[in-house]
């Protein structure tokens, strides 16, 4: 990830209108940049971008933070289109702009909000790890959680509010969603020699334990929150038993590896997690 608080923004925002969706003209610049293309590209067809993440549940880390949004399109996505999307982000990701590799985003239609039926359609999507890179994938298993900080903790570029398309969601709908992930890192632990070399780096460990402390808030609230008000929240709330893995995994900042017993420690808290999801 850039290294945003060295690097001076290739913005050039002066003269410009930009968007007050945020109280960043660096980040608002990004935005109105896929809001004045996906106008042009989808005209009617594009019914909203909603920013979620960090920014939306205000714990945006100007250094760390990445830009997470949500286009909401009429319409199903054909090859043509989603060749003009791949496309769009190609050129966004390999300028020299700031966040051009820090844009995470989904493009969805109406019928993704609708929690009462499986859903495995294929939306097109791109994360940062893998370098701004469109793929089509199914919407994750704690999509349940996107649309919970959609309805309730909006921060709306263009479009409806939220709320007029997404029902009210349910405390017991926090569950499943957090069995199917903490179940999947228990499952990959045992059985793919990958994934506990892929938890040992710091910044890693400190997404699987931080991912844990918000499923248990959402659990335990039927909200959402950001990674580091669910550790505070996880701190006050949790059993003692907890307390120093997440006060150290708080603490590991630099770069490098976890040891072995810290290790042992993230996977007795993701059973724990697992096992609280049983308890609906």
């Amino acid at each position: 990830m850039l290294n945003k608080s060295s690097k001076r923004s290739k913005w050039s925002v002066k003269g410009t209108k930009l968007s007050a969706v945020t109280p960043y003209a660096e980040v608002n610049a990004v935005l109105d940049y896929f809001k004045t293309r996906l106008e042009a590209l989808l005209a009617d067809r594009l019914l909203g971008i909603y920013v979620i993440g960090s920014f939306a549940l205000g714990d945006f880390n100007l250094q760390k933070s990445d830009i997470d949004f949500i286009v909401l399109i009429g319409g199903e996505v054909n090859d043509d289109l989603y060749t003009s999307l791949q496309a769009l982000h190609a050129d966004f990701t390999a300028s020299e702009l700031l966040w051009a590799k820090c844009v995470e985003a989904v493009y969805i239609s109406p019928d993704a909000f609708d929690l009462t039926v499986p859903n495995s359609k294929l939306y097109p999507q791109l994360e940062a790890e893998f370098d701004g890179v469109m793929f089509r994938a199914p919407l994750e298993p704690g999509w349940v959680y996107q649309c919970q900080s959609l309805r309730e903790h909006p921060l709306i570029v263009i479009g409806a509010h939220p709320r007029t398309m997404i029902q009210p969601i349910e405390r017991t709908q926090m569950f499943p969603p957090a069995a199917a992930i903490t179940g999947m890192w228990l499952d990959q632990a045992q059985n793919d020699p990958a994934w506990i070399p892929w938890l040992r780096p710091i910044k890693n460990h400190k997404f699987v334990v931080m991912t844990l402390c918000r499923m248990l808030y959402s659990m335990a609230t039927g909200d959402v929150t950001s990674k580091a008000k669910a550790a505070k929240w996880a701190q006050a709330n949790l059993p003692q038993r907890w307390h120093d893995l997440i006060d150290l995994t708080l603490a590991n900042t630099v770069e490098g590896e976890i040891s072995q017993s810290l290790i042992d420690e993230t996977l007795a808290f993701i059973r724990y997690t697992f096992d609280r999801s049983q308890l609906q």
